[in-house]
């Protein structure tokens, strides 16, 4: 904790947000996290799928993060039953107004926020959890910038991520299907506190390959 302390990294005079952007965080903190309450209560997910491409193009590109420090890519997904046996992988309700004013926040900000809560507490996120991930960043001596990350910023969204490992389970969001089966693919051997956390357990139907 003293280096926290000694470089500086705990109390810089030169690294203090202005008001405006103080009130513009807030705001967005606070869309971020009531859309991430709602959407916790529908089938949305993220797969993670380790790959040496940043340019992956396997899943939807505005659903889209990658981390160059895993080498893996991360798709956000919503999984809507059409009817018994049938179903599609859509983008989440609402994602597209987010992306405009005057929120701005985009999927990749979604995804990474989550990855950032997945990697700390795979299933079970809290606020308490954030308060002290924040404080071991800061003993690590880690630079922590909500303000620079906005919703970005770790625990701001907290979507499932089912991590299949190069097993690649990803496809473009689709649109309702007229077939028995869907288009698009669900993801397969997440563990059972990954379904249970997305609700996975009540789907009916499943999904293929186009």
């Amino acid at each position: 904790m003293g280096d926290y302390f000694q470089d500086g990294s705990f109390v810089n005079g030169g690294s203090f947000p202005s008001i405006a952007q103080v009130e513009s965080f807030s705001s967005n903190q606070l869309a971020a996290r009531l859309v991430n309450s709602g959407w916790s209560t529908q089938k949305i997910y993220i797969t993670r799928t380790e790959t040496d491409n940043p340019n992956d193009k396997s899943g939807p590109n505005q659903g889209r993060y990658y981390s160059p420090e895993e080498k893996a890519v991360y798709y956000l997904y919503r999984y809507q039953e059409d009817g018994n046996i049938k179903g599609h992988v859509e983008q989440p309700w609402g994602l597209d107004k987010l992306r405009g004013a005057p929120y701005f926040i985009t999927g990749e900000d979604i995804v990474k926020a989550s990855v950032g809560a997945w990697r700390f507490a795979p299933t079970n996120y809290t606020y308490d959890q954030g308060i002290r991930q924040v404080i071991e960043m800061a003993i690590s001596n880690q630079a922590v910038s909500p303000f620079k990350e906005g919703a970005g910023f770790s625990g701001t969204f907290t979507i499932p991520v089912c991590d299949t490992g190069k097993r690649n389970f990803n496809s473009q969001w689709t649109s309702p299907s007229k077939r028995v089966v869907s288009t698009g693919k669900l993801p397969c051997c997440c563990g059972p506190n990954y379904f249970t956390c997305v609700m996975q357990n009540a789907v009916q139907g499943y999904l293929e390959g186009p």
